[in-house]
């Protein structure tokens, strides 16, 4: 799936992006997630935009789905992290 960037470029989903930016804004506030844990979130964030079947989407979306599958996943603490990382300058 092609994924539509802020800035307007274009890439090819990564998983491997998404894991590193959970597991900073994890390590962040001094939560450890384990390979499991974000093997969960990502493969969630995956079969969520499948469903969609789109051939692409928007970054926010992806940022809105890992929010959501966090939250849901027991992982609000490192949720809240990943949204202030998202807004810093």
């Amino acid at each position: 799936m092609k994924i539509i960037k802020k800035n307007g470029s274009i890439q090819e989903f990564d998983s491997n992006k998404l894991c590193t930016s959970i597991t900073r804004s994890a390590e962040d506030i001094g939560v450890y997630m384990n390979q499991s844990d974000l093997n969960l979130i990502t493969d969630d964030v995956k079969h969520k935009l499948e469903i969609l079947n789109r051939k692409e989407t928007s970054s926010y979306e992806i940022f809105g789905l890992t929010l959501q599958l966090l939250i849901e996943e027991g992982f609000k603490d490192v949720a809240f992290s990943y949204l202030n990382g998202s807004c810093q300058i």
